[in-house]
């Protein structure tokens, strides 16, 4: 291989190479984009006389866009959007579901004529074949029972005493072999209907034993400890940035709307100023408005995900679920 060679192959290398940095760069840049890049959305809900909610999450300055429209009723429209072209739109194709069912509908009308028409000829036909097919029917049934009794005049007569006793003998023994298989089955039932309640509370106090046992392990109120502390660390990376709107409500018992109103204070702090409840101690009703917006991180939620799954504790909680799981669905012997 000549010098001329070498330099055309290291060139084809060097471009392959290129090719492949840049391959990878772009999959990196893209990835940094997806876990880095901010997710936003934004709910909106209004109850009046009617009801209206839209869900809508963006991405990268609304290169990707994905809406969730309802009106009230029928079903949610869905829009998505990828670099501002529609990549799904259910109202379409529901449009084009419309008009393909209301061609079929013609086509079908008019084939169903077709086959009604098709249909009379063809009983008609099946009509006169039956006649024909009756009448030869009758005539070799004829001839049959003929032949037979002129066999039956040639052949000697046998006596059959002995083979209708034999036969009265066995109609009595299945009688009474299924009144007693009858009887067997009524016991069986009375049986069991008597025991259920029994097999029943023997089942729920093993079942109520095997939660608290569960519950009440050392490992086990560590792993769900974890868990709670994961989802509550995920619920608050989630959780809405501002929200704004206006709710009045009322349940028709000022107890119970007190109490709603206390639950609600819990959040309340957490909602903003720019939000207003109204209760109504009088009367029940529901209306009002509410706009919640928001972003979260793909990052922040793998991590938060992962710290969770290889956490020791609830590790060894899902390892104790499979077999509380198992011994919860263990029959309960009688």
């Amino acid at each position: 291989m000549g010098w001329g060679s070498m330099a055309v192959f290291l060139l084809i290398l060097k471009i392959i190479g290129i090719l492949l940095a840049s391959i990878i760069g772009l999959i990196l840049f893209v990835l940094i984009l997806i876990f880095f890049v901010p997710f936003r959305y934004k709910l909106y809900g209004r109850k009046q006389e009617d009801i209206y909610l839209l869900a809508k999450l963006t991405w990268l300055l609304y290169l990707v866009q994905l809406l969730i429209e309802y009106k009230g009723e029928g079903k949610p429209v869905i829009r998505a959007k990828i670099f501002c072209i529609p990549v799904y739109d259910n109202s379409k194709e529901r449009k084009n579901r419309r008009s393909s069912d209301r061609k079929t509908a013609a086509d079908s009308k008019k084939g169903s004529k077709e086959k009604k028409q098709k249909k009379t000829e063809e009983i008609r036909e099946a009509a006169v074949a039956d006649e024909t097919l009756t009448t030869d029917k009758a005539v070799q049934k004829a001839e049959t029972v003929k032949r037979q009794e002129q066999l039956d005049m040639k052949l000697p007569k046998h006596d059959t005493s002995v083979y209708d006793s034999d036969k009265e003998s066995a109609k009595q023994t299945g009688w009474f072999a299924r009144l007693k298989q009858k009887v067997a089955d009524v016991l069986n039932k009375m049986k069991r209907a008597v025991t259920a309640p029994f097999r029943f509370a023997k089942k729920l106090i093993y079942q109520t034993q095997t939660i608290r046992a569960f519950l009440e392990d050392e490992d086990n109120q560590l792993g769900i400890k974890a868990a709670w502390k994961g989802t509550g660390r995920l619920l608050k990376h989630l959780g809405p940035r501002r929200a704004s709107g206006m709710v009045a409500f009322g349940t028709g018992d000022p107890a119970t709307t007190g109490y709603i109103l206390a639950a609600i204070g819990f959040f309340y702090g957490r909602l903003g100023r720019h939000f207003k409840i109204q209760p109504n101690f009088e009367e029940g009703m529901f209306s009002g408005n509410l706009k919640i917006t928001g972003r979260f991180y793909l990052i922040a939620i793998t991590v938060i995900a992962l710290q969770l799954w290889f956490n020791k504790n609830f590790k060894k909680l899902r390892e104790n679920y499979d077999t509380f799981k198992r011994d919860m669905k263990q029959p309960v012997s009688t």
